[in-house]
């Protein structure tokens, strides 16, 4: 239960962080289309307020206008600063709420550091038990190969004693320490630490070591 309770607040605090984000990027979007908005209405109204300028100019309007229009564009500049400043103040509330859910979250893995140790442990042991498991299946079919390579090996020790040829007992890797399935690169018999590493860090299996052994089912050699 402690361990399904662990999952499950980092899993709720993880979604707060998400939720929390998407909540400021949307307000953020929202403010910068008011920005875009405003951006409209002050080129209008500086396009209007010169028209006005130069009629004042030439006599031909009134300073009331041009002062009443360009303290309308003034205030639209001064708003479209203030948006400005809340997105950069939104921008700062964002970290800064998104800290205190992560340092929320270091906390809490602090406090199951000793859960997290036992759970480490408990799997170091089970991968010595697989590898354990898989060495002592190497182990029981060494005796099924030895009953093929035995004849073989005497053979070729009766050979060179009769003075025929040299004595060469063969390599066990080259006979059997790659098998080819199919086309491509064969298939080590070992278990290599890249194949290990995205197992356990990615949990992926290689889709070739998938292929050959369905190849080898659909041949008859394995049930």
């Amino acid at each position: 239960m402690v361990k399904k309770n662990f999952k499950q607040k980092f899993a709720d605090m993880l979604g707060k962080y998400d939720q929390t984000e998407k909540e400021y990027e949307k307000a953020l979007e929202d403010k910068q289309e008011q920005i875009i908005v405003i951006q409209g209405e002050i080129q209008e109204k500086e396009s209007h307020v010169s028209a006005l300028h130069k009629r004042k100019v030439l006599n031909k309007g009134s300073e009331e206008d041009f002062e009443k229009a360009k303290s309308e564009l003034d205030k639209l500049k001064e708003k479209k600063a203030e948006y400005h400043s809340d997105m950069e103040l939104m921008q700062k509330y964002k970290v800064d709420d998104a800290k205190i859910i992560v340092e929320s979250m270091e906390a809490d893995q602090a406090e199951h550091g000793e859960e997290k140790k036992q759970e480490y442990e408990e799997i170091k042991a089970e991968i010595l038990q697989a590898k354990l498991q898989y060495m002592e299946s190497l182990q029981e079919l060494s005796e099924r190969y030895k009953e093929y390579k035995k004849p073989s090996g005497v053979i070729s020790h009766l050979k060179e004693k009769l003075g025929i040829e040299k004595a060469y007992g063969g390599d066990t890797y080259g006979e059997i320490g790659l098998i080819f399935a199919g086309g491509g690169e064969p298939i080590a018999v070992e278990v290599l630490n890249p194949e290990a590493h995205e197992a356990i860090q990615h949990e992926n299996i290689d889709s070739k070591l998938k292929a050959a052994v369905k190849l080898k089912q659909e041949q008859g050699y394995l049930k």
